[in-house]
């Protein structure tokens, strides 16, 4: 509980600094709440039994609309940052009780049509959940294991003025809540839902001059990183494992703040033999406990922070409960010119497989 806590707090708290810039939440310009309605989506058998109720999920919004003084604003077309309080009563008080989240966001704009205007709201954070699983008191939730888990949200919205301050609001959201395989059982949740919210302005922000948008990554460069985290495997109280993963990347500006790239990779991963022999074949070490692959990779830089998506193939892979497909989500931060702190999570499709925390060299 302890190791998933300082992860979850690092995750956070890198989030809040990339959102707020400058370590400061100042200058709030909305204030905002949200009623949802809630469908559980169970994309495992095992989950329907306690996944059949819709829920209720309340908002509440503090919003500060970006005004030019980062070259990234005028690229994304002055996207609001912020942060959302999440409340969701999972309608199944003794099972899954409830969750109170709080998520960093950035709300980019879309466009607008006649006086209705589009936009999506992407935010990671944290959420506590008041029932977790217990092989005596909850054998029934298999979804969470842990009080404190990573969650995700997407929100489409249309927005419609009542008044120069006041906006109403059509939403349609996606969520997940998960601890990353960090303890099992470890199914997590996903939610897709609807819901109506209305706005405040309290005060509007008058753009700057924008700075000239820099071609800060006019090269091409290689990257190199080594990243370290740890999972348990098999059923609640199974193995802890302490997989590293190497990455050896090229990477290509393709304009302006998005980059692609490509990367070998390199996992020193010992929970195969639990599987290999789970599935009654010989294990064989060292050479089973490395896997090796290929990813190629999206970017987008916004100074100092970098959000990134990859999807990789496996070119080696001794474990039998992979399937040839990869995938990471992550961020990395910039430490200094050269050095950066990265944090991903490594997923097989819909299953989180590990968090990686590291550190990597541009060269």
């Amino acid at each position: 509980m302890k190791k998933t806590t300082i992860i979850l707090y690092l995750i956070f708290a890198l989030s809040w600094n990339t959102i707020s810039q400058n370590n400061k939440f100042v200058n709030i310009n909305s204030v905002g709440i949200g009623l949802n309605r809630n469908l559980i989506i169970p994309h495992d058998d095992t989950l329907k039994p306690i996944t059949s109720n819709s829920i209720n999920h309340f908002e509440l919004l503090l919003t500060r609309q970006t005004n030019g003084e980062k070259d990234w604003h005028s690229f994304i077309k002055y996207p609001e940052v912020g942060i959302v309080i999440k409340a969701l009563d999972f309608n199944n008080p003794e099972v899954l009780g409830h969750s109170l989240g709080a998520l960093p966001f950035l709300n980019i704009k879309l466009g607008s049509y006649s006086k209705f205007n589009t936009s999506i709201r992407i935010g990671v954070g944290l959420a506590y959940l008041s029932k977790k699983y217990n092989q005596l008191s909850n054998p029934l939730n298999v979804a969470i294991s842990s009080s404190l888990n990573l969650i995700g949200d997407m929100n489409l919205t249309i927005g419609y003025p009542i008044t120069e301050r006041i906006i109403m609001n059509l939403n349609f959201n996606a969520l997940h809540l998960s601890n990353g395989s960090v303890k099992k059982p470890n199914y997590g949740l996903n939610l897709i839902g609807v819901g109506i919210g209305v706005n405040y302005t309290i005060n509007k922000q008058n753009p700057v001059n924008s700075i000239p948008i820099e071609q800060r990554l006019s090269n091409s460069f290689y990257w190199i990183s080594l990243a370290g985290g740890f999972k348990e495997v098999g059923d609640a109280g199974g193995p802890l494992y302490y997989p590293i993963t190497s990455q050896f990347s090229y990477i290509k500006p393709l304009y302006h703040y998005i980059q692609l790239g490509a990367s070998i990779d390199l996992i020193y991963d010992k929970s195969a033999r639990f599987h290999i022999r789970k599935a009654g074949n010989t294990y064989n070490p060292p050479k089973d406990d490395f896997s090796a692959g290929v990813s190629s990779r999206i970017q987008i830089s916004l100074n100092k922070t970098c959000f990134y998506g990859e999807l990789g193939i496996y070119l080696y892979k001794p474990n039998p409960r992979f399937p040839i497909i990869y995938q990471r989500l992550g961020f990395n931060y910039q430490l200094s010119r050269f050095l950066y702190y990265f944090m991903a999570l490594k997923t097989h499709g819909n299953r989180a497989d590990h968090i990686d925390i590291g550190l990597a060299v541009k060269l």
